[in-house]
């Protein structure tokens, strides 16, 4: 076997969930292997670690201190959030009135456009009845004297 295959089945071989073969071939190989010997030892001792009850002795207003700690901190985020939300507010009032001042200067460039625009279409249009004004006179002419006389 392995050390690949060992390694994996490592956990499963300390609770002594594999069948006969594998679980002697896995302690074949791990006779022969310092490196997966050495690996085993360190799963033992976390096993070992996580199956104790878990209580851990501490001093007894260790755990008051630390909620109290925590609680505190919690409000000095608060109170930061709060205090920094006037200044979050009168920066947007600021960045807006900027904008709309903008706007406003900007709405006297967009009337002269909309104003020579408009000079411009009148002004094409008076050429064109202009134009046809004058082919209207010449066809009344040519109708009133055929000849051009």
């Amino acid at each position: 076997m392995e050390c690949s295959e060992v390694s994996i089945k490592l956990d499963e071989f300390i609770k002594n969930r594999l069948d006969e073969s594998v679980m002697n071939s896995i302690k074949l190989h791990l006779s022969e292997c310092r490196e997966c010997s050495e690996e085993l030892s360190v799963l033992r001792e976390i096993n070992g670690i996580l199956a104790m009850d878990g209580q851990v002795s501490t001093d007894l207003g260790f755990t008051e201190s630390v909620m109290q700690s925590l609680e505190k901190e919690r409000e000095k985020r608060r109170r930061f959030i709060f205090e920094s939300l006037p200044s979050v507010n009168l920066g947007a009032s600021l960045i807006l009135t900027g904008i709309l001042i903008m706007l406003m200067n900007t709405g006297g460039m967009v009337t002269r456009w909309v104003d020579s625009s408009i000079q411009y279409s009148t002004d094409a249009i008076d050429r064109n009845v202009n134009t046809t004004s004058q082919s209207i006179d010449l066809l009344i002419n040519n109708i009133i004297n055929p000849g051009g006389k």
